[in-house]
């Protein structure tokens, strides 16, 4: 399986060119994706060597413990106060790094499943250790330090 390593979509060195809403919308989904992967890798260390639970965290919030289940779920309406919630929660302070897109080559490229009309489909079969490896280490943008 291999990845196409075509040009990034939206032009940052051209202040006079607008960045796309498709673009504008994939960044953010991706943002957002790499804070839930953070969050999620964290309560999955601190259940291990705390006990913690979803309860728990619920308690520390003062929200219900579904409300806490729902965010674990999908990171489709986190803000940057949810991010920072949970982090608390879990011992931890969130801080942003900003990666400039054009420096990076690990972020100028686009993915062939947000191509329009794509036809590539990873199958389970289809992910080696190899593959996987490349995922975790270039996946994680947002930090949270303890």
């Amino acid at each position: 399986m291999s990845f196409s390593q075509e040009p990034f979509r939206a032009n940052t060195l051209n202040p006079n060119e607008p960045i796309g809403e498709e673009d504008l919308a994939y960044f953010r989904q991706r943002m957002k994706n790499h804070a839930f992967q953070e969050i999620m890798r964290l309560f999955v260390e601190c259940a291990e060597k705390n006990s913690l639970t979803k309860s728990n965290i619920a308690s520390k919030l003062g929200k219900d413990k579904s409300q806490i289940s729902r965010m674990f779920a999908c990171p489709t309406n986190w803000t940057i106060d949810t991010l920072s919630d949970l982090s608390l929660a879990l011992g931890y302070e969130a801080s942003v790094i900003f990666e400039n897109l054009d420096e990076d080559p690990r972020h100028n490229f686009i993915h062939p499943l947000t191509e329009p009309n794509s036809s590539s489909v990873v199958m389970k079969s289809d992910i080696t250790s190899e593959t996987f490896e490349t995922f975790t280490q270039d996946s994680v943008e947002v930090s949270i330090n303890g």
